[in-house]
């Protein structure tokens, strides 16, 4: 037995030997697409798994297959997490269509996966679908407004989805008025992440539009996004009108000393907000 195939009967032996638990996690494992095979069948058989964690591997739209598959089967499985693996837009299409099925997953994490716009558009497909997921982490995939517009169209009828993190995308001030508009009416999302995607003080702006008649969001995170002293009658003008944020995070931004300490007074009188400046 070569080297290489010694290798590879070790590593199908751990897989199986972790498979069996509540919780899997292989990440940094360089694991490829053939290792899917088997972890989609055990899977398949495994009624106790309810987390599977196969961050930073080399998984490519062929190794999403067998675990769209088992996806399709399995009835335990609460958190997926491919991140950091090229998946692209086909490996987020096929996933798309296995969760228009499920009804158990809740979190899925997808950040680093390469998939662009049309891969943001397959998973905004899902989520017209989907009736169980709460969160959905797309950070870091070459998404532009264009994606960014499948996926607040898809918000706009979603009644499940709570949470959702598309920072380091390229939303810019096109992507930020469609969320804008999205929050105008979703009645269920909780958390929205647009950290470093350009949006800029006239993106802010679409944003805060778009939440004069919201009543559910709690976390607005905005960091890294150029926003400068233009928007502080905007942000002021957020704190003392929404009843329900109680987390705006404003961190790497350029608005100076002089607008934080307004900010913060406008906060404090609020009670409720907490408004997050600098890294601690």
């Amino acid at each position: 037995m070569s080297k290489t195939d010694k290798s590879d009967e070790e590593r199908v032996t751990t897989i199986k030997k972790y498979a069996a638990l509540a919780s899997i996690k292989f990440c940094d494992q360089e694991l490829q697409d053939s290792d899917m095979e088997v972890i989609g069948n055990e899977l398949s058989i495994n009624s106790m798994c309810k987390e599977l964690v196969l961050k930073n591997n080399e998984i490519t739209p062929d190794g999403v297959q067998p675990l769209s598959e088992a996806l399709s089967r399995n009835s335990t499985l609460k958190v997926l997490n491919l991140s950091g693996n090229p998946l692209k837009m086909k490996g987020a299409a096929c996933l798309g269509s296995a969760l228009c099925r499920n009804s158990v997953l809740v979190d899925l994490r997808l950040d680093s996966t390469r998939m662009g716009d049309e891969g943001a558009r397959k998973i905004a497909d899902m989520l017209r679908a989907n009736h169980t997921l709460v969160y959905v982490g797309l950070n870091h995939n070459q998404i532009t407004r264009v994606g960014i517009d499948f996926l607040s169209i898809a918000l706009e009828i979603n009644n499940n989805l709570q949470s959702i993190d598309i920072s380091s995308n390229e939303a810019g001030v096109d992507g930020a008025k469609s969320l804008g508009k999205m929050l105008l009416h979703n009645r269920n999302l909780c958390k929205l992440y647009v950290d470093r995607n350009e949006i800029g003080d006239v993106g802010f702006m679409s944003i805060f539009d778009g939440l004069k008649k919201n009543a559910t969001l709690f976390k607005l995170s905005v960091g890294n996004n150029n926003i400068t002293d233009r928007t502080l009658d905007t942000i002021i003008s957020l704190l003392k009108i929404s009843g329900t944020l109680t987390t705006i995070n404003l961190r790497g931004n350029k608005l100076s000393q002089v607008a934080q300490n307004k900010i913060q007074q406008a906060a404090d009188l609020r009670k409720t907000c907490n408004v997050l400046f600098r890294n601690k």
